[in-house]
């Protein structure tokens, strides 16, 4: 059994007494109900959007309804799916209101006896899968008060089976973002080892736990929503909870720098220079643009201390992302076809949905400085600005190495309801590298 917030699911081949609800297909979106069933009419054809709005629909009414049993008579894989969507459709964030009115509801999902006897080990590890994108949207919503670097990690030490080591950091770009805070800079570093014989999968995620934009301060408006800033390191803890929860067969490291940018006597401060840690200096205009300092150590250190043949980073980086893409795709750079095309597919599959945008030489030249290996910003007038902050992350990647960049800054916490998640954080990544992992 899985307990959501007031929904306990639990998979049964026996109806028992509860309400009846029974979905099926037909080109208007109706409900019929009566005291003992629910008929649920709906145009959708994918079982994964179905079994969310289902859920949606027993949240809705949540206080006029008693146990539900729903029936399921369909294929397993189609069952599958619909089971992940209910799942997924059952999520909200109200862990800081003090009114919790909803009442507990039992959804028993009556299943056909020849479903085959591993539909409850299908089901388990899907179960896991949701769980962990579970953590990583809590993780997106929390507030910056209550989610600080420190905290951020003790999250990560409470992941059973999970090996974790945090950092305090004094040198480098994660000190100069960070040291402008009360809070320590922090690398948090995890490791999954499913299968030692195989070199390590990296993931790096951007923590920045709360981006005041440092001394180039953001307006206050565009502040509001900068408790999000370390969708990336979420999105990496989720999918090492789920690698651990379901026993992956992979040897998986996340790497996930974690700070605070705040402006105070000791921030870093327009014009400076610094060096980060792989020795290459840069010329910091805008303190605002602080992600990809704290993701150029990160990634220097997957590929000098790990050994790394493999990178996949996910940072909440560049507004100009949300500009080209909206809240719909994430933004996806590679300098590996091969890796960009089966992330693509995986997005394909679980309904997180990529594009890959270009990288170019000719854009790094937006980046160059006078007096330093580079700028951390674009010239002015120069635009591309996502793709500009990809090309200077991948100057620290070793041309050998196979390397993605997802810039989910539209996607990680949406304004809008999309056809699997309410408008929130989302989990977008979990689902996408977890299919990724499990299918290459």
């Amino acid at each position: 059994m899985l307990s959501v917030l007031n929904l306990n699911f639990k998979i049964t081949k026996e109806r028992g007494d509860a309400l009846l609800f029974s979905v099926k297909k037909s080109e208007d979106n109706l409900i019929y109900r009566n005291e003992s069933s629910i008929e649920y009419f709906t145009s959708k054809k994918d079982y994964l959007i179905i079994g969310v709005e289902v859920a949606k629909y027993i949240k809705k009414e949540n206080k006029s309804l008693s146990d539900i049993c729903i029936d399921c008579s369909m294929e397993k894989e189609d069952f599958l799916k619909f089971y992940e969507g209910i799942l997924i459709g059952s999520w909200e964030y109200d862990n800081h209101k003090t009114d919790k009115s909803g009442k507990n509801i039992s959804v028993n999902l009556l299943i056909n006896q020849n479903m085959g006897n591993d539909i409850e080990s299908k089901a388990k590890e899907i179960s896991n899968l949701i769980e962990a994108s579970f953590l990583t949207r809590k993780l997106v919503e929390m507030p910056g008060n209550l989610l600080t670097p420190s905290k951020l990690a003790e999250y990560a030490k409470n992941i059973d089976g999970l090996k974790v080591e945090v950092e305090k950091i004094n040198h480098g770009g994660i000190w100069e973002v960070g040291k402008g805070s009360s809070e320590d800079p922090l690398l948090l570093t995890c490791e999954w080892n499913g299968d030692s014989s195989e070199d390590p999968i990296i993931l790096v995620g951007k923590g920045v736990t709360f981006d005041s934009g440092g001394l180039s301060l953001k307006p206050p408006r565009s502040m509001e929503d900068m408790k999000c800033d370390m969708g990336g390191a979420a999105t990496v803890l989720g999918i090492m909870q789920a690698a651990v929860k379901n026993k992956i067969k992979k040897r998986i490291i996340g790497i996930m720098p974690c700070v605070e940018n705040m402006p105070s006597g000791n921030a870093l401060k327009p014009g400076d220079v610094i060096t980060s840690m792989s020795g290459k200096t840069i010329e910091v205009l805008n303190t605002d643009a602080e992600g990809r300092l704290i993701l150029a150590d990160a990634l220097h250190i997957a590929q000098n201390k790990y050994n790394a043949k493999e990178i996949i980073d996910f940072a909440t980086l560049t507004g100009a992302v949300t500009v080209a893409l909206g809240e719909l795709y994430a933004g996806l750079f590679s300098n590996n076809n091969e890796l960009a095309n089966k992330i693509t597919e995986s997005g394909e599959m679980v309904c997180e949905p990529v594009c890959r945008l270009p990288l170019h030489e000719k854009y790094d030249e937006l980046m160059n400085s006078d007096i330093a290996d580079m700028c951390n910003i674009q010239k002015p007038g120069g635009g591309a600005g996502s793709i500009t902050a990809a090309q200077f992350l991948q100057r620290f990647v070793n041309s050998d190495v196979a390397w993605a960049h997802l810039d989910i800054a539209g996607v990680a916490r949406t304004s809008f309801n999309s056809a699997i998640n309410i408008n929130k954080s989302t989990g977008f990544g979990v689902r996408l590298i977890y299919n990724y992992l499990t299918n290459n």
